[in-house]
C-alpha cells in the first residue's frame, strides 16, 4: 500500500522518497527500501542523494547486512556528484561491524582517510566493534592510538569496544592497562566494569576482578547479573572460596531482589564448593 502512494503521488519529492526509505529501514524492511532506492525513485525521474542512500544503507546497518551496505556504498560513488560524505561511510562501516566484516569496516575507515573527509568518533567506534567481533585485539589497539591522530577524544563506547577486544582475545592485562588509563580520563559506566571484570575472570585473575569490583561500588555503580557471576566465577576457577563467600554476602546485600539465573549461581557455587573443599569432622 505505501508503494502504490508514493507511485501515484506526483507530488512526491525526493525529500517524501527519503522520508519514507528511512522509515522502512527503522521498520527494518529493508528490501522495500532498496526497491524505492532503484525502483521508485528512478520511475519518478529522481536521482537518490546522499541522504537516499544513508537511510537505505541504514536501513541495511539494522538487517546487519553488510554485503547489500557495500553496494550501496559502490553505487553512491557512481552517482553522488560529490561522492559519498562521513556519515555515509559510517554507516556502511556500522554495517559492516554488525555483520562481523571487520576487514571491511577497517578499509572502509582508511579508505574516509584518504578521501581527506573529516572522520568521526562514530566511524572509528563502529571499526574499533567490528575488530572486537573478529578478536582482532592489536589491530583495536591500533585504531586506538591513531585517535590523537585524528584530534578525537574516546567517548565511554571506544573504551568499552577496546577493552572488550582484549577480553575476547583473553589479553586481560592489557585490557586492565586500559581500563586504568580511561578512568583517569572519564568515569566508567556498567558495561566498561562488566568488560573488565570478564576479562579477568577469563584470565583467573580474582583478585584484580575483585578490587575492580570495589571500585564500581565507589562509582556508585549497581552490578548487573553478568557481572556477578563473573565476579564469582574468577573466585571459584582460582579456589579462593573464602573472598567468593564475602563477595556473595556483598552482592546479596546489594541485590535484595535476585533473579532466578543469580540464584542458580549461587546454588551452583555451594556445589561446587562442597566437592571441592575438604570436610572438616
Amino acid at each position: 500500500m505505501l508503494a502504490c502512494i508514493a507511485v501515484s503521488s506526483h507530488k512526491a519529492d525526493l525529500l517524501t522518497y527519503n522520508s519514507l526509505i528511512s522509515a522502512l529501514g527503522r521498520g527494518e524492511q529493508w528490501q522495500l527500501a532498496l526497491l524505492f532506492l532503484h525502483g521508485f525513485l528512478p520511475q519518478a525521474g529522481l536521482t537518490p542523494d546522499v541522504f537516499s542512500f544513508t537511510a537505505a544503507i541504514s536501513a541495511m546497518e539494522k538487517a546487519a547486512n553488510g554485503d547489500q551496505a557495500l553496494a550501496l556504498l559502490a553505487c553512491a560513488k557512481r552517482i553522488l556528484p560529490e561522492g559519498p560524505n562521513m556519515v555515509l561511510y559510517s554507516a556502511v562501516i556500522s554495517a559492516c561491524e554488525k555483520s562481523k566484516q571487520w576487514p571491511e569496516a577497517l578499509a572502509l575507515l582508511f579508505e574516509a582517510r584518504e578521501e581527506a573527509l573529516q572522520t568521526s568518533l562514530v566511524a572509528y567506534n563502529s571499526a574499533l566493534s567490528a575488530c572486537e567481533k573478529g578478536c582482532q585485539w592489536e589491530t583495536a589497539l591500533l585504531l586506538l592510538f591513531q585517535l590523537d591522530e585524528v584530534l578525537l577524544q574516546p567517548d565511554v563506547v571506544t573504551c568499552s569496544a577496546a577493552i572488550s577486544s582484549c577480553e575476547s582475545s583473553r589479553h586481560w592485562e592489557m585490557a586492565l592497562i586500559l581500563f586504568t588509563s580511561f578512568r583517569e580520563q572519564t568515569s566508567p559506566d556498567v558495561i566498561i566494569y562488566g568488560s573488565i571484570i570478564a576479562a579477568c575472570e577469563k584470565g583467573k585473575a580474582w583478585q584484580e576482578a575483585f578490587l575492580l569490583f570495589q571500585y564500581m561500588l565507589e562509582d556508585a555503580l549497581r552490578p548487573d547479573i553478568i557481572i556477578c557471576n563473573a565476579l564469582i566465577s574468577s573466585c571459584y576457577m582460582s579456589a579462593r572460596w573464602s573472598v567468593a563467600m564475602r563477595a556473595l554476602q556483598t552482592l546479596q546485600d546489594l541485590l535484595l531482589q535476585a533473579s532466578v539465573a543469580w540464584r542458580h549461581s549461587q546454588i551452583m557455587f555451594f556445589f561446587r564448593t562442597a566437592d571441592r573443599e575438604p570436610h572438616v569432622t
